[in-house]
């Protein structure tokens, strides 16, 4: 062991600061696979259906894994409901911004948000009925989600005419009335789809501002949704290919399909040696499961007899994109 000049005592061994970035950013890698497994749960079967056994059996990782990222199952639940309420966030906005109103952004916003309640059916229940008794941190972020609605709302007063223009007061309660439907359809399991509230909806938020007029038009408008996708997965779209491969995301195996991606038709030895893997027979195991979850393939055409050519497929690709935040060199 070294010492020290000075002292002659052995002197501290240097800390493994890059091993213990890359297990960090590891980690990263993995907090959304086990976001989507709580997500996929809770659709399945509900709040009660949560338990750590049962998100990292369904996120295919180990229970290490999960304690590292969370302190318990409230701790990861929570996190996938700030994850779902940000991807709702994100489609109101982006729908608010295409209309050149606030009437229109408004509906348009609505419209967008009980079209993805109504596909996610089960994901929209637990957010808005089983999450209200998920303890103190959650009904923490269900008010702040309000206000936030409220203030959204209450823009309304900009355009409003000269008399009496609402306190924001009212465009709280009109937020609680909102979601007191939406509870009380998903609560009783109501087969009509919550799309048909559009109308009623509407004519609540602009009666205070706009008058019995414009609330009786937006009553009676059509509810036909307009042609749209399907709404998104709320999980991340880059995260999502996290969910697909029903194996552990290692360093090892970002680390050879980061190789590929470098270099595609790179052979065997070549991803062995980019990807730091000594040993034939491992490496060719690991390209051999690769291929068979479908994320990489070998072209052979045009090379000798034996010389593989690996090249990602689209799924291996994004894989490997939403996992080029690990620090492969260190």
């Amino acid at each position: 062991m070294p010492v020290t000049r000075a002292s002659g005592r052995p002197a501290a061994r240097p800390r493994r600061t890059g091993a213990r970035v890359v297990h960090a950013e590891m980690l990263e890698v993995q907090r959304p696979r086990l976001i989507n497994a709580v997500i996929s749960l809770v659709e399945d079967g509900g709040i009660q259906a949560l338990t750590a056994s049962n998100v990292v059996a369904r996120a295919h990782l180990s229970r290490k894994t999960f304690y590292e990222l969370f302190s318990n199952v409230e701790d990861a639940f929570l996190a996938a409901l700030e994850q779902t309420v940000e991807f709702g966030r994100t489609l109101a906005h982006d729908a608010y911004a295409r209309e050149s109103d606030w009437r229109s952004g408004t509906r348009a916003a609505l419209h967008e948000l009980l079209t993805a309640m109504e596909e996610r059916r089960p994901l929209a229940r637990v957010c808005l009925v089983d999450a209200l008794v998920a303890g103190p941190r959650v009904w923490e972020l269900h008010a702040r989600v309000v206000a936030e609605l409220g203030q959204a709302l209450d823009r309304g007063r900009a355009v409003a005419g000269s008399g009496y223009r609402p306190p924001l007061l009212t465009a709280q309660a009109t937020v609680g009335a909102i979601t007191s439907l939406l509870h009380t359809r998903l609560l009783r399991e109501d087969p009509q789809p919550l799309t048909d509230l559009l109308g009623p909806m509407m004519s609540m938020i602009v009666l205070p501002y706009l008058g019995a007029a414009a609330a009786h038009q937006e009553c009676t408008a059509p509810t036909a949704p307009r042609k749209r996708e399907p709404a998104p997965d709320p999980s991340p779209a880059d995260h999502r290919p996290l969910t697909q491969p029903r194996m552990r995301i290692t360093y090892r195996t970002v680390r050879v399909l980061s190789a590929i991606a470098a270099n595609p038709g790179a052979s065997n030895r070549h991803v062995a040696m980019e990807a730091g893997v000594l040993d034939p027979g491992q490496i060719s195991k690991l390209l051999a499961r690769l291929a068979r979850l479908g994320l990489v393939e070998n072209h052979r055409s045009g090379l000798a007899y034996g010389e593989n050519a690996w090249h990602l497929t689209d799924s291996g690709a994004r894989l490997e994109t939403s996992t080029t935040g690990v620090r492969l060199g260190a």
